[in-house]
């Protein structure tokens, strides 16, 4: 046989190996393959999402959006330690990456791992000092974690940077009422009562009870110090 014959077949059976391994995931645009997870993953289809997430990853694993794009899908699917691994992934490429960070808080929360989610929240305040919901998530954290002082401080914080959110004053009333400072969570209360769109939903009943409960005690104070 003609030796440029041979040759182009050989040039035209390497073309079609390549393209072979590309439409099998071994390749292709990165960009392409996680917008096809973004749109596969809007549309409920995360199974497919995650692979395309990979494959994005493994062709470019310095892009951090394809990892994060993949914990998200992991973590829509309640698989709350590889979420993890991917988010880790992606703020170990991009530190700065403040939405990985606040995933990751958000994840470790979801399996108690209170010291690492406080953790991940501290890093988004420390990227976004400004942003009220990360001095919120960490407010949470730390109140959950039994640190009172630390919670309030950052709760307050989060209400300077955004004082018309009803979902803080809730939290730091309840935080300063397990610091005793019952004067001050009922002040919170009624903040949270007066921003709250519905008047009967289930938590601001709850939290009615609670400011009576307070003023209960705040009259039963007064008055055992009359005696």
């Amino acid at each position: 046989m003609d030796p440029v014959i041979i040759g182009g077949i050989a040039v035209a059976v390497v073309v079609g190996i390549i393209v072979f391994i590309k439409l099998r995931g071994g390749g292709g645009d990165p960009e392409e393959l996680y917008q096809t997870g973004l749109s596969l993953y809007k549309r409920g289809r995360v199974e497919d999402a995650i692979k395309e997430y990979k494959r994005a990853a493994k062709v470019n694993p310095s892009e951090p959006k394809y990892h994060h794009g993949m914990g998200m899908a992991l973590a829509s699917k309640g698989n709350q330690k590889k979420a993890i691994d991917s988010f880790k992934e992606a703020v170990r490429v991009a530190p700065d990456n403040v939405d990985s960070h606040f995933q990751l808080g958000m994840n470790y929360t979801k399996l108690g791992k209170l010291d690492d989610a406080i953790s991940a929240y501290k890093e988004t305040v420390r990227i976004a000092p400004g942003e009220a919901k990360y001095r919120l998530s960490l407010g949470i954290a730390l109140h959950d974690n039994g640190m009172i002082t630390d919670a309030i401080t950052n709760l307050k914080k989060s209400l300077e940077l955004a004082p018309n959110n009803p979902a803080v004053y809730d939290r730091l009333g309840v935080a300063l009422y397990d610091k005793g400072q019952l004067n001050e969570a009922l002040a919170a209360f009624d903040n949270f009562l007066r921003m709250s769109a519905s008047t009967t939903s289930s938590r601001v009943q709850s939290v009615t009870m609670m400011k009576d409960a307070i003023l209960n005690k705040i009259k039963a104070d007064k008055d055992k110090k009359k005696e």
